[in-house]
């Protein structure tokens, strides 16, 4: 398990490293030891901190640093970020990212890929986890939303009475079957064929 706070447009490359790292570590944990490993990234949705996630950086053609920035939210720095929804400033900071970047065999894939995630009416969390799923989703990292509402009771529950005792934790979890993680993935490629997933339908 990796994670990191949403960032925009993918926060900072290190968050990328992060998840692929992750993937690397479960893969070898399959090779090795022979039990299935899934890599799973957590999104800290509950980070409070806008200025710190709002803007990134990138290098123009000319090696020269643009930083791009969304401007501040009612209640920002009051609020989750999970509680932010991205409105039509999230278009323009897109189009100030194209203008900066320079072009190559990537470019416009990436680009494409960051306008069907971040969008207008969107959760600015909702559309980092979408950014994460479509890059490092094909290569088995799951994304985990934290501040998804269907898991947020479990897990504070779960937390709560997690024993201290290092030994008595690790007693606590077994090694999820090989039919289980096919029916996580059949599962996933359902969801995504009725039109759930990242980018399709109508933000659903």
């Amino acid at each position: 398990v990796t994670g990191q706070q949403a960032g925009l447009f993918g926060g900072p490359l290190y968050t990328l490293l992060k998840g692929l790292t992750a993937v690397a570590l479960a893969r070898r944990t399959s090779r090795e030891h022979g039990v299935p490993a899934v890599a799973v990234f957590w999104i800290d949705a509950e980070d409070h901190d806008w200025n710190e996630v709002a803007g990134c950086s990138v290098l123009r053609a000319d090696l020269e640093r643009a930083t791009i920035a969304l401007p501040a939210p009612p209640g920002a720095g009051r609020i989750p970020v999970a509680d932010v929804t991205l409105d039509e400033s999230v278009s323009k900071a897109l189009d100030q990212l194209a203008d900066a970047l320079p072009p190559t065999e990537f470019t416009a894939g990436m680009l494409e890929r960051l306008r069907l995630a971040y969008r207008p009416g969107v959760g600015f969390t909702q559309a980092f986890g979408c950014w994460l799923e479509a890059v490092m989703g094909p290569l088995g990292l799951v994304v985990f939303d934290a501040a998804d509402a269907e898991v947020e009771v479990p897990r504070r529950h779960h937390c709560h009475w997690l024993p201290a005792d290092r030994d008595h934790q690790r007693g606590l979890f077994r090694p999820a079957p090989a039919a289980a993680v096919q029916e996580h993935r059949l599962s996933r490629r359902a969801v995504r064929a009725a039109g759930y997933g990242c980018g399709g339908g109508e933000g659903r």
